[in-house]
């Protein structure tokens, strides 16, 4: 089986190179399927929303877009060798994971290097814990590249974040029977495959968090969700509406206040939120937009609602792309008490972060960033429940009470209305709250 080499190069300035690094683990193998035998590290001291939903409506990916990094795509040959042992003679101790993941020049692909990174960590990691894995590494962006994988004894495949291609391959670990797990992306139209894992909070665990926060810190009387005319806006408005309707135990069909922005009114100097501020009382705004084409709308509402709150002291729920997008200012985060969850959030001080950055930093020569932390996790969560539970893992995932680097996991089982007891699928909703301390984001739940 052919071993990946392990090279570290000096950092340049203060880029981080790790795309260069780690095309070292590729350029050196002869097969379209890369095999990573996790080599036995040496001792050291230890520490340790795209949603396609069809009710809310279509979603896409909230996360913002990833710079590309330019270098050449790593070489694999054309021949696949059969250098996978037969089952029979395999050790039993010895685990099979699959990783589809993107690697090319166009994909802004030091993401998934980093993430791939951060697993390889892990599996030594969980070597250490007396958990061996034997990790295939496949080009997400090789033609035909699910009909290459080798399901034979597979453990799990990690699917990639090309919506079609995870179809593909939840269609295939369906028929030859291996659990799947999707890393980057939610697809909630998924039906009566409890053996699919998505680890990524789809956007209604988003908004569910949201509306928690809101029904456990404040009076529904106070609270105003603020969107646009649309048939989207609407939509999630009615979707919000029904958890706090849960919440708060209320008779009421909408618990909250719902205010439709006229159009043209945030950029033609008109006082857009003064009766809502004034005359009405509202102190909780909750903005349902996630999508980076909403960018400059949440902006120009931002400013217009910091220029007319006055002394007022209010609080702006909404998603991540508040925290995220760089149109956004100091003045807006403190001033409108900006509140956001997050599937991931990494304490730099903790003992366990700092151990990991140090490892990774000796590893790769370079520093890690929040895909590698998500890299690490996933697959030591994942890898220990394997261990334990082989190939029926996913209906044993539950609620970690022990955090993780960058998140903790609760995984539920996610059901279709009228379906019983049936499982469509297995969700990570665990979020964190965050607001701003004045320096930076923190968790406050």
């Amino acid at each position: 089986m052919t071993s990946a080499l392990n090279r570290r190069l000096p950092l340049s300035g203060n880029s981080l190179l790790v795309g260069w690094i780690f095309m070292l683990f590729f350029s050196c193998s002869p097969s379209k399927r890369v095999s990573v035998d996790v080599p036995h590290p040496p001792k050291e001291e230890q520490k340790e929303i795209p949603d396609k939903s069809q009710d809310p409506p279509k979603v896409i990916d909230a996360e913002k877009p990833k710079t590309n990094i330019e270098k050449e795509k790593p070489e694999v040959a054309e021949k696949q060798p059969d250098n996978i042992p037969d089952t029979n003679k395999r050790n039993k101790s010895t685990y099979y994971i699959a990783m589809v993941l993107p690697f090319s020049e166009t994909e802004g692909d030091m993401r998934f290097l980093q993430y791939y990174g951060g697993a390889k960590i892990a599996a030594q990691e969980l070597e250490f814990e007396g958990i061996n894995l034997m990790v295939h590494v496949y080009d997400a962006n090789e033609t035909d590249v699910v009909n290459k994988i080798n399901t034979d004894s597979l453990a799990v495949i990690f699917g990639p974040n090309d919506e079609a291609v995870l179809k593909q391959i939840i269609e295939l670990g369906t028929k030859d029977n291996v659990p799947v797990v999707s890393p980057f992306f939610s697809l909630s139209s998924i039906e009566n495959n409890p053996q699919f894992v998505q680890l990524k909070p789809s956007l209604k665990a988003h908004f569910s968090a949201i509306v928690n926060h809101v029904s456990a810190n404040f009076n529904p009387n106070a609270v105003v969700l603020v969107g646009r005319n649309t048939k989207a806006d609407k939509s999630w408005f009615s979707y919000i509406q029904s958890i706090a309707k849960l919440n708060y135990q209320s008779g009421n069909e909408k618990p909250f206040s719902e205010f439709f922005i006229p159009d043209d009114s945030l950029a033609n100097g008109s006082n857009v939120f003064g009766d809502l501020l004034h005359h009405h009382h509202k102190s909780v705004f909750i903005f349902p937009n996630y999508s980076y084409k909403d960018e400059l709308y949440l902006y120009d509402a931002m400013r217009r609602l910091n220029a007319e709150k006055g002394e007022q002291q209010i609080r702006v729920y909404g998603m991540p792309i508040l925290k995220d997008s760089e149109k956004m200012s100091f003045d807006f985060f403190t001033n409108l008490h900006i509140t956001v969850p997050a599937s991931r959030y990494v304490e730099a001080e903790r003992d366990e972060v700092k151990y990991f950055d140090r490892k990774f930093f000796d590893n790769f020569g370079a520093l890690p960033d929040m895909d590698a932390y998500e890299g690490f996790d996933h697959l030591l969560f994942l890898g220990r429940y394997i261990s334990r539970y082989g190939k029926t893992f996913t209906e044993k995932l539950g609620d970690e009470a022990e955090p993780y680097l960058q998140t903790r996991f609760l995984v539920q089982p996610v059901k279709s209305d009228g379906s019983g007891n049936e499982v469509d699928y297995y969700e990570n909703r665990h979020l964190d709250i965050l607001e701003f301390d004045g320096q930076k984001f923190v968790r406050i739940n």
